[in-house]
């Protein structure tokens, strides 16, 4: 198998284990109140003292991937993909800085990962609609906006990636804020 088939079906598996915390995280969240799990409360205290550097690895692990897809697997990005790295870049080097620095710089990390969080929603609501969206982002370029490179699990896309990433770092960002 190739390089770039086991680091697609890596990422991709990353992509649905996350996809599948987020959504039992936020259930158990939701419900915490009313019933609480002292394992998941460890864990829960877990993410909170580490969030910083979770974030800081979603992030890194985000941004080399999409560097990957198209340095080395040849993936030629669309507009939409472009300005969803715009707000992802930033973001693990202002979180290394703030474990450096032992700050907690959520205020500036929360609204990259929400506008990013904003445009890849977006991206993936043109992307599985049945009709594509007047878009004027994804008319310019080369590349139209609902190429899938590759599609693993049935579902897990490169833009679904992306909105795995962002909403992963909004929950251990906002986690982190309550520190």
């Amino acid at each position: 198998m190739s390089l770039v088939y086991n680091v697609n079906y890596s990422l991709s598996l990353l992509t649905a284990f996350s996809i599948v915390f987020v959504i039992l995280f936020g259930l158990y969240s939701l419900l915490r109140k009313k019933i609480k799990i002292e394992k998941i409360e460890e864990f829960r205290t877990f993410l909170q003292k580490n969030s910083l550097k979770l974030v800081f690895v979603v992030s890194i692990v985000a941004t080399a991937g999409s560097l990957f897809f198209s340095e080395i697997a040849g993936y030629n990005p669309c507009n939409l993909c472009w300005y969803q790295r715009i707000f992802m870049y930033p973001i693990p080097i202002i979180a290394l800085t703030g474990i450096l620095k032992k700050q907690k710089p959520f205020l500036y990390i929360i609204p990259l990962a929400m506008i990013g969080l904003s445009i890849s929603a977006y991206h993936n609501i043109t992307r599985m609609s049945s009709q594509n969206y007047d878009s004027n982002f994804c008319e310019i370029g080369s590349v139209s906006c609902l190429v899938d490179y590759f599609i693993y699990f049935d579902f897990v896309t490169i833009p679904l990636m992306a909105l795995a990433a962002f909403t992963l770092i909004l929950m251990l960002s906002s986690l982190g804020m309550k520190k």
